[in-house]
């Protein structure tokens, strides 16, 4: 028999009542039960049916045993002494001896002399208990006062009077209506008489408080979560009639739906089989699957009951359901939830009777989920009925759940449109209604399964099928836009959500499940949607969204420093549910877990005194394992992401950015609070990263990570700052102290321990705000407050370890007291916090926590970085430290080695560096002024130079940000005239980037004001501005920039034209002025010159007369002005109406005056072309008939006078004659006048005056005349030529041209260079001239009839393109020769001409490729530039072409710099750069084509090296092969790889050519040391100091002359190869390639990275491959030297190098990667030795045949690299 209670309740009878007897029958209630009837519980009973306050008091009981014998019995076995302690108790409580008796006091009787009618119990309607109560009790019943009675001091008191005839509700039966209440009134003696009220009420009046009442010495008990939820509406159902009659009202209606649907069961069972009558119809459906036998609840039934169950539970009414009409509900739903389990919704077929079908599963399946949910509803509403509780149905309903979601609703959800789904998408589209339905049933069990695992017995065993397929939901692929989706994003997004909620509640209940789960979670993180808009889709306050898996994560960190309930410990205590709502079922769970932590208080803590100690258990308690939780999430994350990259498959990578996101996102947010320790957890892990780590994508990830985090920080002290400042204002004691604590933070740089953890400081006030929360307080509020105290309470254990004189003994019972209450009630300090406050308080709380104080690691981290040995490491911390210094600039201040390490990263190596250190140059370091600001500046105008483009793009993009904020002149000219010097550029691109940076900073300020109003003085000022600006940066050397800036300006194709045009007249116009007022106007007439010849119409005629004054030249004066004036007049003339013939006339005069006055030969060309331009005006050509004849014959007259009667005319008078004639028959068409010139001019023979003229001069050009008389006559007979090209079939003036450019051996070679290089420019101005020309008549519109008319052109241009094209072949041998053999200053205009012929198609791409490519390797700039250009046009005009001769190219190259270059090395040493091969830019024009075309030139790279050494002839290899094999491989060494696979397919065939000859060439020698043993010393060879091997003493033997062919013939052969092994050693140790080369290819195919860029291992410039490579060739010249370069490569292929090549890679074998150990077994013999074939001595061995080997050949011996031979473009599967 179980024991009785301890404690019970007893209502003893009233002496005054007549039947008090008859109370005595009334059995005692426990404790339990009488609890729930009074104030001390949250019961729904109204006032008038609960026991009022009772007094506690020992006394005796009678009624426990049932007789009087009995009882004496007991009495007589507590007297026995050896009774047994556990017996003695029984007996004890049976007699109550020891129990406790609680006594209702009856209310006192009215002193008055009538007494109060008595009333009858027994009409009152009130149950047994309340009868009893009300007839004993002593205590008054109090109520509060009414609003309109407060001034009486007094409350009215109400006795409930019911009527007879109903029946009064019982705690058993609680389902009866409540009975109305009638007041009844009573007295009750005070003081003071009572008053009588109009309505017959009864005054009580409230006596006021003693005088030693004090109201301060009382704290106010804020709003306690147990007492919230009684307060809430809804949550009870007693607190007034009107919810107690709904709540009967809702339950009457379920009994009588239960009452119908049971009533159409037994019809249908009555009937004997599944036929439906018409009442049965409504609520039942039968199946139309035949193997489905039973009915089943219809839809609209199960909704209703769904509906009407969610309300009775949360009324907490369903228990008032007889189990009866439960379980057979129960039953009825049976078939169909255990059917769910195999139901078949997959859409597999497509037909449309099977989508019918398909259809039909979707409802079936949906009814079953709703059965399932009525069922999980009757047995979370009766927890404690075993009947109703049943494991098989939660399994039955979990596994339909995940048969339904796997089998149609993921796969939907996942199907896309174009996607191999797309049937199903389509399909499914067609179902989104039932689709959608079935998805808000699976939502709903999802949601109660989830609490039911928990709350109902048995549900355990569901536990891992919920918690498994809910972490499957969080990561199933949502679409990405709302037409890829079958029902929109956010319906199924609301669903991710709901699993994620069921989820955190699951993890937050079971513990030993929690390690399961996660594990789960991270394994799925691959599913995650890595895109920011199908990410970021969850809301964690202040307008921020976040990822779920982010939320994820931190509630589970949270949940983790939260109490876990002890199930087993309450399973006896009834658990009351309230609804199946997320808060509701939240806050079930957090009363459990304050349940829970008080079990845990008493068990564990209470038997420790000692208060430090019960603190450091509990913070190993709850923070510990939130920490461990949070280390195992980000440990995961960063292993996995550190091996991947951003565009990689895995999108580890990317989670983690944007997880590292969503942390600095919520940081600021108090209800997030473990946001805080994941980020420490994962600063730590990446500065071990950043400083151990050696893979350069790990190191960039965690500098990239560190970056942002130290950004958010310096984010966090701006808005603590703030904050706090906006907290000033406010005078309570908690802003007060923030604003201290604040500045504090500020100065020192962080706050100490005693303040941070003080009662009154930032940790209680944030705990303090969260404990004053409103509203239901949900799982989320309630883990962020728990994490936090735990938190709070991990710092005051760490300050109570360290040494500290502050007594903490108050803040740690208060830590102690938060730990006992946070899942309970709050414990306050009384603390009045605000919002504001509260935030201000957390961000302080932040920035003291370890991850903020973390901020100087972080920033020392990224600073060493930047000195890193990996590229690529370099440009990711500067890039971090520039995120840093964005938010806190001061940074360069605290630490002056920052801006040292940048601008020495500004010049970098690498180009990725230097581009990194420009940004942070031009953003911070500039702006700080002073020294910093001066070197900045030159670092970047120097970079606008540099030879990458990227990175002059990004330094002109600076340096146009800096000026328009730099207000300093001389900054802005520098600045100008940087940009004006890159318009001359090579690359398109940087030219047109320039000029439209030219425009934004010139042109569009004042077109701004110009738009405005033109006349405005805003405008005038403008344009006053930037002519004064332009004439102060240009000057004579950037007029050529400057005119093609205004050319591009005025472009008919550029972008606002017209607004530009505008703009320039009245640039002119203020220039014009300039000219006239200022005395200086150099500058002016420069301007106007780039002005007038980017659009003449610019300069209006009336102009041109102020410009008259600078057309008197004068001798002795500067020309500049003269020049500038001539050139302005020679461009706006042509555009000149007739009109103005005046000026025409004194222009023409002018400069008449001038000719012979301007020595010059630019001078008379603008003046002639002037003068032809009047004279096509005025026509007045005569005039210059006479001038002519004078110049004629003055050149008939001797250099000197003999007899005095002759006029002599010196050799400088001559030359400006001849000069004058030049000019004149090159400007001023005389052909069109020849017969009236034959009649000015005598002696007039040929049949044009050009031709006369050219004749007359020709004479000059003997050898016998003058040099520079004869230079200068050259001049003029081209100059005449090139106006006539017809002349050039004149054999007299070709073979006088060509005679001067052939080569000749006479002394005087410079003279002659004079003479060709005046004959050169002749050639490369008429190739330009016809280039333009061709270009301009292309350029040119025409009519379709005018096109044809002139088809062909006139007979007149033919003529000339006929003489051009017959001297084209002479003119081309002639510059080949010139150029290719000389590094004269000839060889400008040589390329120059050359590239214009081939430019126009003259010649055939074979005679002129290798000529382009040989000037690319050229040292002069611009011999380099037009070979590059010209190369490049050729290869994409005839790229077929250009591939056949590419190899002839590279051999004419290797001539080129052998004879007129540096040398025939293959590279150029560049400093700290290394080395930069001279083929470089060719291959970079060769890599613009597809990959097979670069691997095709590599090829024959190698093939031509290779060499057949063992041929018949016996013949020595020359020594130029050896040289030219080291200019290729030296060239291979040092190009610049865009691909992968252009890299490995270079190393391989330097291997297969190397194992190809190789073992041949070491047989020989080896051969050739048995037949001529004085070739080859006998000594052992242990090693060579280039090969890493000892070097060794030789023996001093003199070599027979008949040995030396031979000698030379092996080790010519041996060098070669030699060079090539070392080449694919060094690309190998460059490139950190440590494998085989046909595993690594392999490797690249499969990852789908052949086309990767390489990247270069750091620190490896060379050096090492360019000394041994020289030191190959110049062995070659010594005797001795090439017998130890035999004996090398001997060695060298019997000892494999390459397992110490990782000796030489930074990072040892940790960069390289490791060799298969089966290849190192199969290479190596245990000696380290590989294994020899083996030969008979003084034999030769035969070649290999050609074809297959046959099987079982013994093969020859080859290098182990080398594996196999065959197609390096195959596969290399083995």
């Amino acid at each position: 028999m179980a024991a009785r209670p301890l404690i019970q309740v007893n209502v003893p009878p009233a002496p005054h009542r007549p039947n008090a007897n008859h109370m005595n029958t009334i059995p005692g209630l426990s404790a339990d039960k009488a609890l729930q009837f009074t104030p001390f519980t949250t019961s729904i009973l109204p006032a008038v049916d609960r026991i009022p306050v009772p007094e506690v008091s020992r006394v005796r009981e009678n009624g426990r045993i049932a007789t009087s014998s009995e009882r004496k019995q007991a009495q007589t076995l507590l007297q026995q002494q050896d009774l047994q302690p556990v017996i003695r108790n029984q007996i004890a409580a049976l007699l109550n001896q020891g129990a406790t008796h609680i006594d209702f006091q009856l209310p006192p009787t009215p002193p008055s002399a009538s007494p109060a009618p008595a009333v009858n119990l027994a009409d009152l309607g009130l149950s047994p208990l309340a009868r009893s109560v009300l007839s004993m009790t002593k205590i008054g019943y109090r109520y509060p006062t009414p609003p309109g009675d407060k001034e009486n001091d007094t409350v009215v008191v109400h006795t409930p009077k019911h009527s007879s005839n109903q029946r009064l509700p019982t705690p058993a039966d609680s389902t009866s209506p409540i009975a109305r209440t009638q007041s009844v009134q009573q007295e009750i003696p005070r003081s003071q008489p009572l008053q009588k009220q109009p309505n017959g009420g009864l005054i009580v009046q409230i006596l006021a408080p003693p005088p030693t009442y004090r109201r301060e010495d009382y704290v106010t008990i804020q709003h306690s979560p147990k007492r919230r939820k009684v307060s809430h509406d809804g949550d009870n159902f007693g607190g007034t009639t009107t919810q107690r009659q709904q709540s009967d009202e809702a339950l009457q209606s379920f009994q009588d739906l239960l009452t119908d649907i049971f009533e159409g069961q037994d019809r249908v069972d009555a009937s004997g089989g599944n036929i439906l009558n018409a009442k049965s119809e409504e609520y039942f459906e039968s199946s139309d699957n035949e193997a489905e036998d039973g009915l089943t609840l219809n839809l609209r039934t199960l909704d209703k009951l769904r509906e009407m169950m969610r309300k009775l539970l949360s009324l907490q009414r369903l228990r008032d359901v007889p189990v009866e009409e439960l379980r057979r509900l129960q039953q009825i739903c049976e078939s169909s939830i255990e059917r769910a389990q195999t139901i078949n919704i997959r859409s597999d077929n497509h037909a449309d009777q099977e989508h019918d079908l398909w259809r039909s599963s979707m409802l079936r399946a949906n009814n079953s989920l709703c059965a399932a949910i009525a069922v999980i509803y009757i047995m979370l509403g009766n927890p404690q009925q075993e009947a109703l509780l049943s494991p098989d149905l939660l399994r039955w309903s979990a596994n339909g759940l995940v048969n339904v979601l796997e089998s149609c609703l993921v796969p939907v959800i996942e199907a896309r449109p174009d996607a191999k789904d797309s049937t199903l998408f389509k399909q499914a589209s067609s179902e989104t209604e039932s689709i959608r339905l079935l998805l808000n049933s699976s939502r709903r069990l999802l949601e109660l399964m989830a609490t039911a695992c928990f709350d109902v017995k048995g549900g355990e065993s569901c536990v891992n099928t919920i918690e498994f397929l809910a972490a499957k939901l969080v990561f199933v692929q949502n679409a990405t836009s709302e037409k890829n989706s079958v029902l929109g994003l956010q319906v199924y997004e609301n669903f991710r959500k709901s699993a994620m909620a069921s989820l955190s509640k699951m993890y937050a209940r079971f513990a030993r499940e929690r390690e399961a789960i996660l594990d789960e979670i991270l394994s799925s993180l691959d599913k995650l949607p890595s895109t920011s808009r199908s990410a970021r889709t969850f809301r964690a306050g202040d307008g921020k969204s976040i990822q779920l898996i982010s939320a994820l994560f931190m509630q589970l960190v949270q949940t983790t420093a939260l109490h876990v309930p002890d199930k087993q410990r309450r399973k006896h205590k009834p658990k009351t549910h309230r609804t199946n709502t997320s808060d509701s079922a939240d806050e079930e769970m957090i009363e459990e877990m304050a349940e829970s932590d008080e079990d845990d208080e008493m068990d564990e803590v209470a038997e420790t005194a000692d208060s430090v100690a019960r603190l450091n258990l509990k913070v190993g308690q709850l923070f510990t394992p939130a920490y461990r939780e949070a280390q195992k999430i980000v440990l995961y994350l960063v292993n996995r992401a550190s091996k991947t990259t951003k565009t990689g498959d895995s999108p580890y990578r990317s989670i983690l950015d944007l997880l590292v996101e969503d942390l600095i996102n919520v940081l600021e947010n108090y209800e997030w609070p473990s946001a805080e320790i994941l980020l420490n957890v994962l600063v730590v892990k990446m500065l071990d990263l950043a400083e151990n780590e050696k893979t350069a994508s790990a190191k960039n990830m965690a500098l990239e990570s560190l970056g942002t985090m130290a950004s958010a920080i310096s984010k966090l002290r701006v808005k603590s700052s703030t904050i706090s400042n906006s907290l000033r204002s406010d005078n309570s004691k908690a802003s007060t102290e923030l604003v201290r604590l604040a500045q504090i933070h500020a100065e020192a740089g962080g706050i100490s321990g005693p303040d941070l953890i003080s009662l009154r400081g930032p940790f209680s006030m944030v705990i303090e705000h969260l404990g004053d929360l409103t509203g239901k307080v949900t799982l989320h509020q309630q883990s962020a407050r728990g994490y936090f105290i735990a938190y709070f309470a991990r710092l005051v254990s760490d300050a109570l370890k360290g040494k500290t004189d502050c007594d903490l003994s108050d803040v740690t019972e208060h830590v102690l007291q938060l730990l006992a209450s946070s899942m309970s009630e709050s414990h306050s300090l009384g603390m009045d916090v605000s919002r504001d406050t509260a935030e201000a308080a957390y961000l302080l709380c932040v920035l003291n926590s370890g991850f903020c104080r973390r901020l100087t690691a972080m920033v020392k981290a990224l600073s060493s970085s930047v000195t890193s040995d990996q590229a690529q490491v370099r440009s990711r911390s500067l890039k971090s430290v520039a995120s840093i210094l964005e938010i806190d600039s001061s940074l360069l201040d605290r630490d002056a080695t920052i801006a040292e390490d940048v601008f020495r990263c500004a010049s970098d190596d690498s180009a990725m560096v230097r581009d990194s250190a420009l940004s942070l140059i031009a953003r911070f370091v500039i702006p700080r002024g002073g020294v910093l600001q001066e070197k900045g500046m030159r670092r970047l105008l120097d970079c606008t130079c540099d030879e990458k483009i990227g990175v002059q793009k990004r330094s002109i993009g600076h340096l146009k940000e800096i000026y328009l904020q730099e207000h300093k002149a001389f900054t802005r000219k520098a600045i100008v005239l940087r940009f004006l010097l890159r318009l001359n550029d090579p690359e398109d691109s940087i030219v047109s980037l320039t000029e439209q940076t030219l425009q934004d900073i010139l042109i569009k300020p004042a077109l701004t004001d110009l738009a405005v109003d033109e006349n405005s003085a805003a405008a005038k000022v403008a344009v006053e501005d930037l002519s004064s600006h332009l004439m102060n940066c240009v000057s004579e050397h950037y007029l050529p920039m400057l005119k093609k800036f205004f050319a591009s300006l005025l472009r008919a194709d550029s972008k606002g034209r017209s607004n530009n045009h505008r703009l320039c007249a009245k640039l002119v116009e203020a220039l014009f002025e300039k000219v006239i007022s200022t005395e200086k106007v150099e500058s002016p007439l420069l301007v106007l010159t780039a002005l007038a010849e980017a659009d003449p119409r610019l300069v209006p005629a009336v102009h041109l007369s102020k410009l008259q004054i600078y057309l008197d030249a004068r001798p002795g004066e500067s020309t500049f002005m003269f020049r500038s004036a001539v050139e302005i007049c020679r461009l706006v003339l042509p555009f000149l109406p007739e009109t103005y013939k005046r000026l025409l006339k004194q222009t023409q005069d002018n400069l008449m005056k001038a000719i012979t006055k301007m020595p010059g030969r630019l001078e008379l060309d603008a003046i002639f072309q002037c003068l032809s331009t009047i004279d096509g005006v005025l026509h007045n050509t005569d005039r210059f008939f006479g001038f002519s004849k004078s110049i004629l014959t003055g050149l008939q007259s001797p250099d000197t006078s003999t007899d005095g009667k002759v006029k002599a005319i010196p050799v400088d008078g001559k030359v400006k004659l001849v000069r004058i004639l030049g000019a004149m028959g090159k400007h001023l068409d005389l052909d069109s006048h020849t017969e009236a010139f034959a009649k000015a001019v005598p002696n007039v023979r040929a049949s044009s005056v050009s031709a006369h003229l050219a004749t007359t001069l020709l004479p000059i050009t003997a050898v016998e005349r003058p040099l520079a008389l004869r230079e200068v006559a050259l001049e003029s007979v081209g100059s005449i030529c090139q106006a006539s090209p017809a002349l050039f079939n004149d054999p007299e003036i070709t073979k006088t041209l060509f005679d001067v450019l052939k080569p000749s051996l006479d002394s005087a070679g410079s003279d002659r260079s004079r003479l060709q290089a005046a004959v050169l420019n002749i050639f490369d101005e008429l190739y330009a001239a016809r280039a333009a020309s061709k270009e301009k008549s292309d350029k040119a519109e025409e009519d379709d009839e005018q096109a044809l008319k002139q088809m062909g052109g006139t007979a007149k241009s033919r003529d000339q393109d006929s003489a051009i094209s017959a001297i084209t072949m002479n003119v081309v041998d002639a510059v080949l020769c010139i150029s290719l053999s000389e590094a004269s200053a000839n060889a400008l205009p040589s390329a120059r001409t050359l590239a214009s012929i081939s430019h126009q198609g003259l010649i055939h791409p074979k005679q002129c490729l290798g000529a382009f490519v040989a000037f690319g390797t050229s040292t002069d700039q611009q011999i380099a530039v037009i070979g590059h250009k010209a190369q490049q046009l050729l290869h994409q005009q005839h790229e077929s072409h250009c591939e056949r001769e590419y190899m002839s190219a590279i051999v004419q190259a290797f001539k080129y710099q052998a004879g007129v270059g540096e040398g025939p090395c293959g590279a150029i040493q560049t400093g700290q750069a290394g080395f930069r091969a001279k083929l470089g830019q060719c291959f970079e024009i060769i890599t613009m084509s597809n990959s097979k075309y670069v691997k095709k030139f590599l090829s024959g790279l190698v093939s031509r090296m290779t060499i057949d050494t063992l041929s018949s002839d016996r013949s020595p290899v020359p020594l130029d092969h050896v040289a030219f094999t080291r200019f290729v491989v030296q060239n291979i060494a040092f190009f610049d790889y865009k691909k992968m696979d252009e890299l490995l397919h270079v190393i391989l065939q330097l291997e297969l050519a190397y194992s190809k000859s190789g073992g041949e060439i070491a047989q020989a020698i080896e051969a050739a040391q048995m037949q001529y043993p004085d070739l080859v010393v006998h000594t052992q060879v242990s090693g060579n100091s280039e090969l890493g091997l000892e070097p060794t003493t030789m023996e001093t033997k003199s070599i027979d002359p008949a040995l030396i062919l031979e000698l030379k013939r092996l080790s010519s052969a041996a060098a070669t190869l030699m060079l090539m092994i070392e080449t694919r050693s060094h690309l190998l140790r460059q490139y950190g390639i440590g494998r085989d080369v046909r595993t690594a290819m392999l490797n690249n195919k499969q990852a789908k990275e052949t086309s990767k860029s390489p990247t270069k291992v750091h620190g490896i410039t060379g050096e090492k491959l360019w000394t041994k490579s020289n030191s190959i060739v110049a062995a070659l010249d010594d005797d001795s030297a090439s017998v130890q370069l035999c004996k090398d490569f001997v060695a060298a292929m019997s000892v494999d190098e390459d397992f110490d090549m990782a000796d030489d890679i930074p990072g040892g074998m940790d960069t390289a990667v490791d060799m298969d150990a089966s290849t190192m077994k199969m290479s190596m013999t245990p000696s380290g030795r590989k294994r020899k074939l083996s030969a008979t001595p003084g034999t030769t061995p035969t070649k290999r045949p050609r074809g297959r080997p046959r099987k079982n050949v013994q093969q020859q011996r080859r290098s182990r690299s080398a594996s196999t031979d065959g197609d390096p473009d195959a596969d290399f599967e083995r």
